[in-house]
């Protein structure tokens, strides 16, 4: 045992996958390590805490919410490929869905929290506003999308749409692999730097263009832009959402503090240094060896 929170303990196996999926191993220098492990634990140890409220205002999470986040979470990846990045976080698809439900039941305590929470009023908008400049709003593509396995694949409806025998949404309910096939291929709208680096690759297409196929980890995309937004400045109207945003944010996060402050105050927290160092020690030789 780590640490133990009230009467829950964190077990050390429990302790050493967060460390892994924190990328513990890839730290060369000790002090590192050591920060990282630190930050790694006293998340740990907030998250118990909160549980520990959750469970005393009786809530709870079911196994059909666990299975539809899940099912969420796992939708814009292509098939085959969240199954991969669950392996490379240290996890198996079972040991997900637990932290699934760890999650959910804490969103659901901090959801009731910021409930009860005092609204954001005009007049704190308008004087945070008063300080602010516009921003700027980033150019944006809507896009449509189709996911092949080969480059052969891609070359083939790549041809056919260009020539006009099939239309895009067509094609995509045909041949795409990905999740938004079943939307007709339709991402909807995108700013660079949001998705992948290969999408992109659309932000240098003219409307309407089809393009070839172009590779990533995934397979080969073939993309079209449907409609273009410039970049501009933000309206007056935007900027007062994009502030009440920012200020609710921060009564959150203070609402957060001071919870926390209270639940330690209420459940004692101790922390078994030689377990700590222990775990520590060995994720960063199974890292390294």
């Amino acid at each position: 045992m780590v640490a133990r929170v009230g009467p829950t303990p964190i077990e050390q196996p429990v302790f050493q996958t967060a460390l892994s999926r924190a990328g513990l191993g890839n730290l060369p220098l000790e002090g590192d390590r050591q920060k990282l492990a630190q930050i790694v634990l006293e998340h740990l140890i907030e998250e118990e805490l909160f549980l520990l409220a959750a469970k005393k205002e009786g809530l709870a999470v079911s196994d059909q919410d666990v299975e539809k986040a899940y099912s969420r979470n796992a939708r814009p990846y292509p098939w085959g490929a969240f199954r991969r990045t669950l392996h490379q976080e240290h996890l198996t698809s079972s040991l997900y869905q637990k932290l699934l439900r760890r999650h959910l039941l804490i969103d659901s305590y901090l959801h009731h929290m910021f409930a009860r929470l005092p609204p954001i009023s005009g007049p704190q908008v308008a004087a945070y506003v008063k300080k602010e400049t516009l921003r700027l709003v980033p150019a944006r593509v809507r896009v449509r999308h189709i996911l092949v396995p080969t480059e052969e694949e891609a070359k083939l409806v790549s041809t056919e749409l260009k020539s006009g025998r099939m239309a895009f949404a067509e094609a995509a309910h045909q041949y795409g692999k990905s999740p938004d096939s079943q939307h007709g291929g339709d991402l909807g709208w995108i700013s660079k730097g949001q998705l992948p680096p290969v999408f992109d690759h659309c932000f240098s297409m003219k409307k309407m263009q089809i393009s070839d196929g172009v590779m990533s980890e995934y397979g080969y995309h073939i993309f079209m832009v449907i409609e273009e937004r410039a970049q501009r400045l933000e309206t007056e109207q935007e900027a007062r959402l994009r502030v009440r945003d920012i200020l609710r944010r921060n009564q959150e996060a203070g609402a957060i503090a001071e919870t926390l402050g209270k639940l330690k105050a209420k459940y004692k927290v101790t922390i078994n240094e030689a377990a700590f160092s222990h775990a520590k020690t060995s994720v960063s030789l199974a890292k390294n060896g």
